[in-house]
């Protein structure tokens, strides 16, 4: 999520990154320890602020000791408790290596002292923010095979595809806008031979909303959105020129930075030819997946991609189009 804030009249952004969390160590107690001292959290979101500032997370405890007050030289402190009446405290640790160390200073009413050691781990070095906007072109191969009754037609064809997606991060870690279109190039296999070759465009747009769940440690967004469906033939011999709908897709990612990153995706759209000849028969139903092939942390992410789809829709004349296609392909983001 993001947050904001005002330091010397200016607006400040501030960009909580919730897909790799940093972890939060047991610590290690030096000498006795700090008797009635409790962490409650083992990982803890990354929050970056200006770029002059360092990124930081908050650390939830409790600290049930009565007449005993906590201290620390390098955390601010949120909440402080010296009693059983308010047990529960947060504090900030700026991160200023993958891991940072807090000495935790606990007095007693007669000046006893007790230390323990919090450290923070955070996933790679040095932390960047999180980018708001990400662009995505990509290119590939498409096996597809069409058909169409009453009239017989039958075809094959493999083809060039390019694509094209944006994504922009409304509100981090919440909310998300985003499209992307396709579109056939150039065909380089057509069978039979004597049937004109087809192209198919398609345009995506949708809002997505980030999940709170984290199956797998896999980061989960929902979408909904509009769907528009071209196809293109010489002569406009068959085939049908435009049909759109709503859409919905549900996608997955990985968050482990220390890994190659995948993803996942299913999307449902019906189509129409309009809104007075709705049919939920008639739709485009489609799976894929991504997997990174650059090494974690590269400065371009490329992708290998994998997209099947499956079209059906019966024309108003009584036409049935089925459409089924196989594209392998590489996107490169930044």
């Amino acid at each position: 999520m993001s947050a904001t804030g005002t330091a010397a009249g200016e607006s400040v952004s501030y960009i909580r990154n919730t897909e790799v969390p940093a972890k939060i160590l047991t610590p290690t107690p030096e000498g006795s320890g700090i008797e009635g001292l409790r962490w409650l959290d083992q990982k803890a979101d990354i929050v970056f602020g200006p770029s002059d500032s360092p990124a930081w997370v908050r650390v939830r405890g409790s600290f049930k000791r009565k007449d005993w007050t906590l201290m620390t030289t390098m955390l601010k402190w949120k909440y402080v408790s010296s009693g059983p009446a308010a047990p529960d405290f947060s504090m900030y640790v700026p991160i200023k290596e993958q891991e940072t160390k807090a000495v935790i200073i606990a007095i007693g009413p007669l000046g006893e002292i007790e230390k323990t050691t919090l450290t923070v781990k955070a996933p790679y070095w040095p932390m960047k923010p999180p980018r708001r906007l990400s662009l995505t072109p990509g290119i590939g191969f498409t096996y597809l095979i069409y058909r169409e009754d009453p009239l017989g037609v039958s075809l094959q064809e493999g083809v060039l595809t390019a694509k094209f997606s944006v994504n922009y991060q409304l509100i981090p870690a919440k909310l998300e806008l985003g499209g992307s279109i396709y579109g056939n190039v150039q065909p380089v296999l057509v069978v039979p031979s004597t049937v004109e070759s087809a192209r198919f465009m398609g345009i995506n747009a949708r809002a997505g909303y980030r999940l709170p769940m984290r199956w797998f440690d896999w980061r989960w967004t929902a979408y909904g959105g509009a769907y528009f469906w071209m196809m293109f033939t010489s002569g406009s011999k068959y085939g049908i020129q435009y049909i759109s709908g709503p859409q919905l897709f549900f996608g997955g990612a990985s968050t482990d930075p220390n890994i190659r990153r995948i993803g996942l995706y299913i999307k449902y759209a019906p189509l129409f030819e309009s809104f007075t000849a709705v049919k939920f028969a008639n739709f485009e139903g489609a799976v894929g997946g991504a997997c990174q092939i650059t090494r974690p942390g590269a400065r371009y992410n490329v992708q290998g991609t994998l997209d099947v789809s499956w079209l059906q829709f019966t024309h108003s004349v009584g036409n049935k189009i089925r459409l089924m296609t196989v594209s392998l392909g590489a996107q490169v983001g930044w």
